[in-house]
């Protein structure tokens, strides 16, 4: 019986652990969820917008973090830690190429009429999205199972 309790003891101990680990844990889920997204930008920029992406450039500079840092490198997230507003919590994902806006959402020609957008982010925000419960509940189990075995 005694044993049992000193289990029980030990679980728990790594439970309240766990908790204090929490906001490490949440920032680094949500720096994943804004790097997903990016990636998801990346190759629908690649694979059906020929016409929007013809060097590359734009399509490299897709990044999350905070779009007021100068991000020259081709590394998903710039570094920045995402933000937190009580409950909720906020990471860009952005294009910093100058042209990026116009790619996005269309432009006005001289002649008046206008050229349609590619919304190629929004594209990738919306299927990171289709996919996010499963793939955070997919994360979070594995690193709470990670955690809870480790000595």
């Amino acid at each position: 019986m005694g044993s049992n309790v000193k289990q029980l003891i030990k679980y728990r101990q790594k439970l309240v652990a766990l908790q204090r680990q929490a906001p490490k844990v949440t920032q680094k889920l949500l720096i994943e969820e804004g790097e997903h997204a990016a990636r998801q930008a990346k190759v629908i920029a690649s694979s059906g917008n020929p016409d929007a992406v013809d060097t590359g450039r734009y399509r490299d500079h897709f990044h999350t973090g905070n779009r007021t840092r100068a991000h020259a490198n081709n590394n998903e997230h710039d570094g920045s830690k995402p933000t937190t507003s009580g409950t909720t919590h906020h990471i860009d994902v952005y294009n910093n190429v100058p042209y990026a806006r116009v790619i996005e959402y269309g432009r006005r020609t001289k002649s008046g009429s206008f050229v349609k957008g590619r919304y190629i982010l929004r594209h990738a925000m919306k299927q990171a999205e289709a996919s996010r419960q499963s793939r955070l509940q997919r994360k979070f189990s594995s690193r709470l199972k990670q955690y809870l075995e480790r000595g």
